[in-house]
């Protein structure tokens, strides 16, 4: 999956804080069958697209079966990350305690080079997100009624030190440990079984040795590849402006023919929607500053262009493709 985005320079000296999100979970407070989510919660209900649906609620990276799980992004061309931290996204089922996860294995590894990226591992907070991984409630009414709360999602931070990433194409790769079986969810956008916009995520069961690409069978054996969120938090230099890239911003349908709509996270403030897309020749061919259900893209060309979707602190680009 090809997930990348530009920051302009605003300054010489100064660093920028920046944060780098793979992909959303929460699917809102109301599930597809009209059950509200219990008081203080939000489901991450696994999706239909209106022709099959997802039945896979969470992968496996549990390092003492072997199992390790990757998932890919790139640093563009003109960027340096001083990696800070990592986070990622657990379930296991019916924990309810401070933190499910007891040691960690995580790294980058770098395509170009072959090589890892290593650091130092240790868990420095977690937390309950106060969201539920849970079956579609349509297509598994029976089963998402007696398991609303049992598989809570938990959000783990890994501190980075020491690591400087160089513009190029990576992997974040992990397998941990929970004293028992624990799964990760897929990246969940709502009306989606998936959002790839090049390589899938992958499960190797031999500690990285081979992989195989996730993906979803769905109940019609028509498969989804997916996606596994994870955060990066990272500083550069070239800007006094603070920023937070979010790939939590989602644009869909993508391959887009008339129109696209923009997945936003809670924390965008729409007041202040910036939408600019560009050729691959980096030349603005369309620009939009106020929110809309569906910007309209029809008097396009058809190609592949570059939309960058910022508020002047969220800011994420990705490749569409128009029909």
């Amino acid at each position: 999956m090809k997930k990348t985005f530009t920051i302009l320079s605003l300054g010489l000296l100064t660093q920028l804080f920046s944060q780098y999100d793979n992909g959303p979970l929460s699917t809102g407070t109301i599930a597809e069958n009209g059950t509200p989510a219990p008081n203080g919660y939000t489901f991450s209900e696994l999706q239909s697209d209106g022709i099959d649906v997802n039945n896979t609620a969470g992968y496996t990276g549990d390092q003492a079966q072997n199992y390790m799980l990757s998932d890919d992004f790139r640093v563009p061309d003109g960027e340096s990350w001083g990696v800070s931290s990592v986070e990622l996204f657990v379930y296991k089922t019916d924990y309810l305690g401070n933190c499910p996860i007891v040691s960690t294995n995580v790294f980058f590894f770098d395509h170009i080079h072959g090589s890892n990226v290593t650091f130092p591992q240790s868990v420095s907070s977690c937390q309950n997100t106060q969201m539920l991984r849970v079956f579609n409630s349509v297509k598994e009414a029976g089963i998402f009624d007696a398991n609303i709360t049992k598989r809570q999602i938990y959000k783990f931070t890994i501190p980075v030190s020491n690591v400087n990433l160089e513009p190029g194409y990576y992997s974040l790769r992990f397998q941990t440990q929970a004293g028992g079986t624990h799964f990760y969810p897929a990246v969940t956008v709502p009306g989606a079984r998936n959002n790839i916009t090049e390589l899938p995520a992958q499960q190797s069961s031999d500690n990285g040795v081979n992989w195989t690409n996730i993906i979803d069978p769905g109940y019609a054996n028509i498969e989804a590849e997916q996606d596994l969120p994870f955060i990066i938090n990272y500083s550069a230099l070239g800007t006094n402006e603070m920023m937070s890239l979010d790939n939590r911003i989602k644009l869909y349908p993508n391959p887009a023919k008339e129109h696209f709509s923009a997945f936003l996270p809670d924390n965008f403030n729409r007041n202040n929607l910036k939408i600019s897309v560009k050729d691959l020749t980096g030349k603005m061919v369309m620009n939009f500053t106020q929110f809309q259900e569906e910007f309209n893209i029809s008097s396009l060309p058809k190609g592949i262009y570059v939309v960058t979707v910022s508020d002047g602190k969220n800011i994420n680009t990705n490749k569409l493709i128009k029909q």
